[in-house]
């Protein structure tokens, strides 16, 4: 795919775009991202609310505390579905959230191109 093929979504853009998935969600207790993308996410969440970042697949902290999975947009929505029940079957309570940029074209983000 061509550049011209899609929106690049710049990273200002992007920190605007976790701060918007993040809206009334409770506060975790830690913060995970499946995959490259996922991470970017985890970390800009994991800023946005001053909760900790752990990579994906460890735990970060006790079973029962709540974890936030956070992940660019999906395509099937199978790796979040994923991500989301290997934290439950660890004994976390988790919220999943998808950062989506609100046009219905392809895009990639600034990162996928540096």
């Amino acid at each position: 795919m061509s550049h011209t093929d899609c929106v690049m979504v710049q990273e200002r853009e992007f920190a605007g775009l976790v701060r918007i998935a993040l809206q009334d969600l409770p506060a975790p207790d830690f913060i995970v991202g499946p995959g490259r993308s996922g991470a970017i996410a985890a970390v800009y969440a994991s800023y946005h609310l001053h909760r900790p970042f752990v990579p994906y697949g460890h735990k970060g902290a006790e079973p029962g505390a709540r974890v936030l999975v956070i992940d660019t947009v999906s395509m099937s929505g199978r790796t979040m579905r994923r991500a989301k029940g290997r934290y439950e079957r660890l004994g976390y309570v988790v919220d999943a959230v998808t950062v989506v940029p609100p046009n219905q074209k392809r895009h990639h983000f600034w990162f996928e191109h540096v």
